[in-house]
This record gives C-alpha cells, sequence and structure tokens, in this order.
C-alpha cells in the first residue's frame, strides 16, 4: 500500500509559505519589540533588524511591512515596532507583525505618495524643493544620497517620485525616487 494514499493524509501537513512552516513548536514565544534597520533590500524584500536586548540579527520580510500597510522603502536607522517570533533549535527570530515603522520619529503610516518635480535644488546649501502640482516639498541633500541619488540627477524639471508627510504645515519629503524611464518603455 502507498503510504501517501489519500487514506493515510490524516497526519499530512497544509503546505504554506516559508514563514509557516515550523511555526507550531510550543517552545516558540513571541515578544513586542521595538528595533533598528541593519540593513534592507527593498528590491530583494527583505533585511534585518536589531534589538538592544536579542543578542541575533532579525529577520523581517518585506510582507510584513506590507500587511502593516507601510508603503514606503525602508532605510539603515528607520525604527520598527513589531512582534518577533523567538524560534527554537537553529532558526533565527523574525518578525511576524509589524505595528508601525518611524523614520526620526515620523509615522511612516501617515506618509502621502505624490508625483512631483524637481523645483530647485541648491547643492551648497544641501536643500531644495519639489512641486506637486499644489504644494512646494522640502527635501535635504541627506534623503538625497540615503536613496543614492546625485546633485547630478536632481535638477530643475526632473519628475520624481515622493513620500512626504505635512508637519506644522510644511510638506517634507521622506522618501524620493526618479523613475526608470528606460524601464517604464519595456513595459508599456
Amino acid at each position: 500500500m502507498n503510504s501517501f494514499s489519500e487514506d493515510n493524509n490524516v497526519n499530512s501537513r497544509k503546505m504554506g509559505s516559508c514563514f509557516e512552516h515550523g511555526n507550531d513548536s510550543s517552545d516558540q514565544s513571541v515578544v513586542y519589540r521595538t528595533c533598528t534597520i541593519k540593513w534592507f533590500k527593498n528590491k530583494k524584500g527583505y533585511g534585518f533588524l536589531i534589538s538592544d536586548d536579542i543578542s541575533e540579527d532579525i529577520f523581517l520580510h518585506h510582507s510584513k511591512i506590507k500587511e502593516a500597510g507601510i508603503n514606503v522603502d525602508l532605510i539603515h536607522g528607520d525604527t520598527v515596532e513589531c512582534d518577533i517570533i523567538m524560534v527554537g533549535h537553529m532558526q533565527k527570530p523574525h518578525v511576524v507583525k509589524v505595528h508601525n515603522c518611524l523614520r526620526k520619529n515620523a509615522n511612516l503610516k501617515n506618509l502621502v505618495k505624490s508625483n512631483a518635480i524637481v523645483k530647485w535644488f541648491n547643492a551648497v546649501a544641501d536643500y531644495g524643493f519639489l512641486n506637486n502640482g499644489h504644494d512646494d516639498i522640502f527635501v535635504s541633500g541627506t534623503l538625497l544620497r540615503k536613496f543614492y541619488i546625485s546633485d547630478e540627477n536632481f535638477c530643475e524639471g526632473v519628475e520624481v517620485e515622493c513620500y512626504f508627510l505635512e508637519i506644522e504645515n510644511k510638506k517634507i519629503a521622506y522618501q524620493v525616487t526618479i523613475p526608470n524611464k528606460d524601464e517604464e518603455a519595456i513595459y508599456a
């Protein structure tokens, strides 16, 4: 008799994502922590967090960020409030739920996505402004460097995508990307 027959499926496991396997262990505990992004590869969809009281790096998958309603790229130094499962033998801790993400005390859930153009940027002063057709949005040179945007590529009239936050009637960019026109043409 075949051991994989339908009659013997009582003990078979339902197949699911790699994040579901092994989560039925009784020695697992979930802890809430505020962690810091050690590194995160947005294009690949994963990265690692660090916490003062957890000795190992903590795995973070982009699906947990999306489930929290956060649609902005994460960068080194961002703060993540999350639930972490501390798993047993030979496995690493990983995030099972993201509650919030902060960048310099800005709640990333409140960011507004907008298309804009570079109004002006002064490399010496290290800041400039975007305009989305309605508002001027402040952008710092530090932010551009975090997203690997050079001063040469960030000049007047360049179209960008940005996420910004309004603080005391001022709009401040928290993420800026320059869309790749060649890539868009491939999918058009």
